[in-house]
């Protein structure tokens, strides 16, 4: 446990995070069975914030309420085994009692304890992820299907897969808001929130720019759902928490907001890029026509994608810097996180300007580094948290095993650039 604990995060091997994992599970074992867990008791004293076990020596603060804090929860427990349900409320009427006449001023109110139960029930984000990989993959199926045979598309279905999509969209939208309330802080503050945050700004950017071309819309649902799927893995933690001290601030409502958003912009960027390059190596003869106007619209689409992100992600940049001044005393150190979000405006700006360079013009280069650009996101989003250490270590958690599924994706690409560049160049000379 030791030598687990003493590795950087990034150098931890899959059993070293499972011996940490058993070792918060066993600490938090051994605190209830000890009772420390147990902090039912506020103290009478208002400047005293502590709260107390029922097995803990009380302070001459309680006065004659220490015999019931002191009786209440193993009366609790006794009525329990005797199977006496009314003792039972009983005690746990009394125990509430004393929590809100003493500590009344911590405990949350009951709009936010129902909607807490609520959100904790409905799980939303997760039931979620399903909902719009299967809706995102139906209408991804439809409009490529159109766009490969030339046939009409069922107008009435894709109205009605828009249609819930938009409503998934809007109870997503009132998932965020209900987990900002219940937390009292905006929810984007560690890795789980900010993975469901990217996942809105993905849905958000899809809506955005459906009307130009509908198949965003399922390319967006398809990235929003793996992206809630992979919030709910196991080294996300979901639970509702304090904010850490350093992002107490403002800024945690301006600076992650905008550079987390452009993360989302620029996912879109990447699948159309995908998308397109599928599209140009599924081509032939008959159906290029077609297939090269499709490229053409959605090209404009993942430029324009691109733009917003790069707005985004630079502003944020910037908005990090006067951050920084304001917590560490200055605006710029080289830290981890700085120099790849710097890396990635770099490399973005050089994408956005690609046109303009000869033997870079053309649909296929951008798309291509549209695809290549994710790897920079990836970067600066997870790589540093989880493989580099910095000062932006405090939303990360235990060490992130090397995704072997980005290898996979880009020894894809790699194969789909190669046959779409061969049959672009084979049509054109036939």
């Amino acid at each position: 446990m030791q030598l687990a604990f003493g590795k950087k995060p990034g150098d931890r091997k899959l059993l070293d995070n499972n011996v940490i994992k058993i070792d918060d599970r066993l600490n938090v074992v051994y605190q209830v069975y000890h009772g420390d867990m147990y902090k039912f008791f506020p103290s009478p004293d208002h400047s005293d914030l502590t709260w107390y076990t029922p097995m803990t020596r009380f302070p001459a603060s309680f006065g004659p309420d220490s015999t019931l804090v002191a009786r209440v929860f193993p009366d609790f427990i006794t009525s329990l085994r005797n199977g006496d349900q009314a003792s039972a409320s009983k005690a746990v009427t009394m125990i509430i009692g004393y929590q809100e006449h003493y500590g009344s001023a911590l405990i949350p109110g009951k709009t936010k304890q129902q909607l807490e139960i609520l959100y904790n029930h409905v799980n939303i984000f997760k039931n979620l992820s399903g909902l719009y990989l299967l809706l995102g993959l139906v209408l991804f199926g439809f409009f490529f299907y159109s766009v490969f045979k030339g046939a009409k598309l069922n107008q009435r279905a894709v109205k009605y897969i828009v249609i819930t999509l938009t409503v998934g969209f809007l109870a997503q939208s009132t998932g965020l808001i209900i987990r900002g309330y219940v937390s009292g802080h905006l929810p984007w503050s560690d890795g789980y929130e900010s993975m469901i945050y990217i996942a809105w700004a993905v849905m958000l950017a899809g809506l955005i720019f459906a009307r130009r071309n509908p198949m965003v819309l399922s390319v967006a649902a398809i990235l929003s759902g793996l992206t809630l799927f992979v919030a709910q893995m196991s080294w996300l933690n979901p639970e509702i928490t304090n904010l850490v001290p350093v992002l107490k601030s403002y800024w945690l409502a301006i600076h992650v907001a905008v550079i987390t958003a452009s993360y989302g912009f620029l996912g879109i960027s990447a699948i159309i890029g995908f998308v397109n390059l599928l599209m140009a190596a599924s081509q032939n003869k008959l159906n290029s026509s077609r297939i090269n106007l499709s490229i053409g619209q959605l090209t404009a689409i993942n430029e324009a994608s691109m733009i917003l992100g790069l707005y985004f992600l630079t502003i944020g940049t910037f908005l990090g810097g006067i951050w920084a001044n304001e917590s560490w005393g200055r605006y710029w150190g080289w830290d981890a996180k700085e120099t790849w979000a710097l890396i990635s405006v770099l490399y973005y700006g050089f994408i956005s300007h690609m046109r303009l360079i000869p033997g870079f013009r053309g649909w296929f280069a951008f798309n291509l580094a549209s695809v290549l650009g994710l790897l920079s996101v990836l970067m600066t989003y997870l790589g540093v948290n989880y493989y580099l250490s910095g000062l932006h270590s405090y939303g990360s958690g235990a060490g992130l095993q090397f995704p072997v599924s980005i290898v996979v994706f880009y020894g894809l690409v790699a194969v789909l650039a190669f046959i779409a560049r061969k049959k672009e160049g084979d049509i054109k000379k036939g």
